[in-house]
């Protein structure tokens, strides 16, 4: 329920919800809550339960969804060392065809951001994206 409170824009009411659930029992809790705090793009506020989260038992998948939304809420903070290191650590362990997009454009941005425009271009022409 608290979820469909989230999608549908009652974001208080769904964190006074999710507060009431342990995430120690129920690790998607801390997702939930973190995706409540982007709604309202605070990004910092929903680092600690993303770190929650990646901290619990996952499923190869949902240890990549807690990843991804780490390096997004990391860019939209211009935490750029700490998303640097999160995408490096991932990019070799996926094959190109299963890449998420955002672990490219975060690189690029990375780069983009350092004034870095040779990497960037470097990199795109890396990993074949095309800017169609």
């Amino acid at each position: 329920y608290a979820v469909l409170l989230q999608r549908t824009g009652a974001v208080r009411e769904a964190l006074r919800l999710l507060a009431e659930v342990d995430p120690r029992a129920v690790p998607d809790a801390s997702l939930y809550t973190a995706f409540c705090h982007f709604n309202q793009w605070n990004y910092r506020e929903a680092l600690p339960h993303l770190e929650r989260y990646l901290n619990s038992e996952l499923s190869p998948y949902a240890e990549l969804v807690g990843r991804l939304n780490l390096c997004a809420a990391w860019l939209a903070l211009h935490q750029l060392d700490s998303t640097e290191e999160l995408i490096e650590k991932h990019l070799d362990k996926l094959e190109h065809k299963n890449r998420e997009p955002i672990f490219n454009i975060g690189y690029m941005y990375i780069n983009f951001q350092r004034k870095n425009f040779d990497a960037s271009i470097d990199f795109a022409n890396r990993v074949n994206l095309k800017f169609d």
